[in-house]
């Protein structure tokens, strides 16, 4: 599920991504997407991303679509702890396509 990061603070901040997942030997990670094609079949599809190894947030940005390991890096758990970073899981479209839609009530 896709990250967006907030910047809260009214200054640049940048962080080093030292987590395994963001090692400098591989530097790319493996996503899974699901496609639906058009006569009704679903497929998934690896797809692999290059990732740098350092994430700069200007001041009040939000930076969307940022991998679900990005939380696992130990300089942003501690600027979210410290309030410095929000973020916010996004949900995909094929979830949000899963929830019943209510009736309307006369």
């Amino acid at each position: 599920m896709p990250v967006t990061l907030i910047n809260k603070l009214k200054r640049k901040q940048t962080f080093q991504l030292d987590h395994p997942a963001f090692d400098d030997q591989s530097k790319a990670i493996t996503v899974i997407v699901v496609e639906e094609k058009k006569e009704g079949g679903r497929y998934p599809k690896r797809i692999r991303k290059n990732v740098p190894g350092v994430l700069t947030l200007l001041s009040k940005e939000k930076r969307h679509g940022l991998p679900d390991q990005i939380l696992a890096v130990s300089a942003i758990k501690t600027a979210i702890k410290e309030r410095k970073l929000a973020f916010l899981k996004v949900a995909t479209a094929a979830a949000a396509k899963k929830e019943p839609k209510r009736k309307k009530q006369k």
